[in-house]
């Protein structure tokens, strides 16, 4: 009998939907100036920041992958794919995964589950999930942060806990219990098989309107889900779900942390909206990196819920790619606070306002005085590291042969 929490219709699930759907409509007509305001302010991000941002990157990769950047980068992630026990032609779904961050790289998998036994599907498209480079670059660190050092280091920790969290779960779960019942898996064994990327003969006009009509549909879907996320976060704060859990957490004396209960609860519904909450504050410096380094690599309810409808179509367990989502959201944030110690001088000063009791200063005397390295130690160090992991990933893959 399958296991996964996907393909057991459950009238229960369905009926807490229904309620939950129920409620958030009340609300909204019990506060509508306030559901505006939430809608509006919603929309104001996506079109003024996210938009404008992440569409022209959006585009240019399309266009690249037409001609054959897909199917490079894929053949570059062929190792890494062997060295995680991921099957043959796993590098498409680590390029798209990689490369246009977000669903892109379990959707690729849902699309091409064919090609794969249902219990690999499984595992590739829990591990082909990352946040969009340029989210964390541009929108992240230079609109959000105003810091152009916060970008990189949040985009280094997302990626080393991906990978750390993606070697663990490739050798620890059992995956043998999401294998796919026999009338499911004669139902996926009929699916077309899709290829790897081909270059694009078609003319570059073609392939340019392509890529500006698939991008626009992208962000536009994205920008409904903000917008009724952030309806449905702004409802859950009137109903006095925030406020028992910023109680709860002062009853046990994190008076500190109830003010963060709000941002979380929209961090863990949509990204987008958690992370602008939460860069908003601009409350003690290491808490607010741990915790956008967790919903980075969280993603938000409404991204798995996308994610698990496309999987169950296509007959794949969706329970691996949630319990890789909370391990990598854990460690992400776990590895920021065990590196904090060595960027924490490149975010000084951090503006925090008057009325946090913890400052900058209050955090970082907890720690050790490790800036006034030159610029070209730590070039030669990454440089080194770099190196070191290539020669590992060597050695080890030779090993696995």
């Amino acid at each position: 009998m399958n296991r996964s929490l996907i393909r057991k219709p459950s009238t229960a699930v369905t009926v807490l939907l229904g309620f939950v759907s129920v409620i958030v409509v009340a609300a909204l007509v019990a506060y509508p100036a306030q559901a505006f305001a939430a809608s509006l302010g919603a929309l104001q991000f996506w079109w003024n920041i996210v938009f404008p941002a992440m569409l022209p990157y959006l585009i240019l990769i399309r266009i690249a992958s037409r001609y054959g950047l897909t199917g490079l980068f894929s053949r570059i992630l062929e190792p890494l794919a062997r060295l995680l026990r991921l099957p043959k032609g796993a590098g498409d779904a680590l390029s798209a995964g990689l490369l246009l961050g977000g669903t892109a790289g379990p959707l690729h998998t849902a699309r091409n589950a064919g090609r794969f036994k249902p219990e690999e599907a499984a595992l590739l498209a829990a591990v082909s999930g990352a946040a969009n480079p340029v989210l964390v670059l541009t929108v992240l660190g230079a609109a959000l942060l105003h810091s152009p050092a916060a970008g990189p280091f949040l985009l280094a920790v997302h990626y080393a806990a991906w990978l750390l969290c993606a070697l663990a779960f490739c050798r620890m779960v059992p995956l043998s219990r999401y294998r796919l019942r026999e009338q499911e898996l004669s139902a996926t064994a009929d699916r077309p098989e899709n290829g790897p990327d081909r270059t694009d003969r078609r003319s570059f006009g073609h392939v340019l309107g392509d890529s500006v009509t698939a991008s626009l549909q992208n962000m536009l879907e994205l920008g409904g889900v903000m917008i009724v996320f952030a309806v449905i976060a702004r409802m859950a704060e009137l109903s006095g779900i925030a406020g028992l859990a910023a109680g709860g957490l002062t009853a046990l004396g994190m008076r500190q942390a109830a003010e963060w209960a709000m941002p979380v609860l929209t961090g863990l519904l949509e990204m987008h909206n958690g992370i602008k909450e939460l860069a908003g504050m601009r409350g003690a410096p290491l808490p607010t990196f741990a915790l956008l380094g967790a919903m980075l690599a969280w993603g938000g309810f409404a991204a798995q819920l996308e994610i698990r409808s496309e999987l169950r179509k296509a007959g794949v367990g969706y329970a691996p790619g949630f319990v890789f989502r909370f391990a990598h959201s854990v460690l992400a944030g776990l590895l920021t606070v065990a590196l904090w110690p060595f960027v924490r001088h490149r975010f000084d000063p951090w503006p925090v306002p008057g009325d946090h009791a913890e400052t900058f200063a209050a955090w970082r005397a907890f720690w050790p005085e490790v800036h006034g390295m030159p610029q070209a130690a730590l070039y030669a160090a990454a440089l080194s590291a770099v190196l070191l992991l290539r020669l590992m990933l060597k050695r080890l893959v030779n090993r696995g042969r």
